[in-house]
């Protein structure tokens, strides 16, 4: 499947990166000075990508921050573990972690939010500037009579055009590139299983135990308790049963 979409990811990039040509070409035409024009309107598009690709890695490094902080959280309130976690005093230093990794997680996105509006911001100012500099020298040429209406229309038309062709380009592009690394990332971890399921032989069977267990004098206390939970306790434990203390 991700070879059928890998072959029409870049037979779409393919016709873009035409369109593309076509455009820049028709800019040219009208006046070899809109180039400029059509670097100015790209540029703008490139920010807003490289701006989403920040943005996903931090969400993903938010994602793992958050998961660290619940996993926290559930050792201190856990039934299970809530009375080693008091009897050790580790409570307040689990809370106190969790809480960092909630505050990088935030701080983070903070960051990223404010990053990928300035980016963005920035972005649309070079495309009006472009747009602005496309105007005032087609004006121009129509005030020379080297220009006609019609080309003013154009090169407005193009211009925005090119803006959604390269827009188009780079998207496709990158959910091509970005199949392509998961479809490979996909093989190596099926190639993996494979090798591991047939590799080697099994290892030796645990050793049974025949005679039981002998216990003489046994002493137990938690950490921080005050008195022993578990006092001279001598037991012989049978091969095959269960004890529970």
């Amino acid at each position: 499947v991700w070879l059928g979409n890998l072959g029409w990811g870049i037979a779409v990039a393919t016709v873009n990166v035409v369109a593309i040509a076509a455009t820049v070409v028709l800019l040219a035409e009208i006046r070899p000075a809109l180039l400029i024009v059509a670097v100015l309107v790209a540029l703008p598009v490139v920010i807003s990508t490289a701006t989403q690709t920040r943005a996903r890695r931090a969400e993903t490094e938010i994602a793992l921050l958050l998961s660290q902080e619940r996993a926290l959280h559930e050792i201190v309130t856990a039934t299970a573990g809530h009375k080693e976690t008091r009897l050790y005093g580790a409570t307040a230093e689990l809370d106190r972690m969790a809480a960092i990794r909630w505050r990088q997680a935030h701080r983070i996105r903070l960051r990223a939010r404010l990053v990928a509006a300035g980016w963005v911001t920035l972005g649309w100012a070079v495309f009006a500037a472009a747009l602005c500099f496309g105007t005032v020298l087609i004006s121009q040429l129509i005030d020379r009579g080297e220009a006609e209406s019609g080309d003013f229309v154009l090169a407005v038309a193009l211009a925005v055009g090119l803006r959604g062709q390269i827009s188009t380009s780079l998207t496709e592009f990158n959910a091509t590139s970005e199949g392509w690394t998961a479809a490979l990332a996909m093989s190596r971890v099926r190639m993996r299983t494979a090798a591991g399921a047939g590799a080697g032989e099994p290892g030796p069977k645990a050793t049974t135990v025949t005679n039981g267990v002998d216990l003489r004098d046994v002493f137990f206390r938690y950490a921080g308790a005050e008195s022993d939970v578990l006092r001279e306790v001598t037991q012989r434990i049978p091969a095959g049963t269960v004890v529970a203390v």
